[in-house]
């Protein structure tokens, strides 16, 4: 029972699977998007601040 469930997770795609990944770290990211039952992401507003403010 483990077994077959432990294969179905790893069969399973998710929608974080197609993100665009950051070059320097590897993280995916999608600004502003909004998912839908089906997946598919669609940009919800426009970016209101386009850098991060790391101390």
């Amino acid at each position: 029972m483990a077994a077959q469930r432990r294969s179905l997770m790893q069969s399973h795609q998710s929608w974080t699977d197609d993100l665009p990944l950051c070059q320097l770290c590897g993280v995916g990211s999608a600004p502003n998007c909004v998912y839908g039952p089906d997946g598919k992401g669609t940009q919800s507003h426009p970016n209101e601040d386009g850098h991060f403010r790391f101390r």
